[in-house]
């Protein structure tokens, strides 16, 4: 059974790029693979212990990972160039990493804090993930005509 929201997430996450790498864009994929995430947050969080719910909540949340990682990687040098796009990365996994260290411990205060009871934790997941989209939102678009895109073939 794991291996259904992985398996959906590696299919999405080739396609995902393909299309992306096709159309040159970045940011609106990595906006939609937020939301795919956010949505099967709200919906694990609404899922009561419903085996089949969380199921497609999980896989949902997976894909929109999975998608979103896959674009997102390829938007600092589009946005900065040079040094900066390294310090930017360098910046990006120095945040990821502390993300990696406090998220789980916040969670768990969630959790702590409600008894046991993963729905707020699941609501704060969500509400980050919707913070991704504002902050996505509110990165200029320097979208060249399909600068990085693959070409078709001929």
């Amino acid at each position: 059974i794991s291996m259904i929201p992985w398996g959906a997430m590696i299919v999405a996450q080739v396609a995902w790029a393909r299309h992306s790498d096709r159309t040159g864009e970045r940011r609106w994929h990595a906006i939609l693979g937020l939301l795919v995430s956010l949505v099967g947050l709200l919906l694990l969080a609404a899922a009561n212990h419903s085996p089949v719910l969380s199921l497609i909540a999980l896989t949902l949340i997976t894909v929109g990972n999975g998608c979103w990682v896959v674009t997102f990687w390829s938007m600092p040098t589009s946005i900065l160039g040079g040094t900066a796009a390294a310090a930017g990365i360098a910046w990006i996994n120095s945040v990821g990493n502390l993300g990696g260290q406090l998220g789980p411990d916040m969670i768990g205060r969630v959790r702590t804090a409600n008894g046991g009871d993963n729905t707020a934790a699941f609501l704060v997941l969500a509400g980050f993930a919707l913070a991704g989209v504002v902050i996505m939102l509110m990165l200029p678009d320097r979208r060249s005509a399909n600068i990085g895109a693959v070409p078709e073939p001929a």
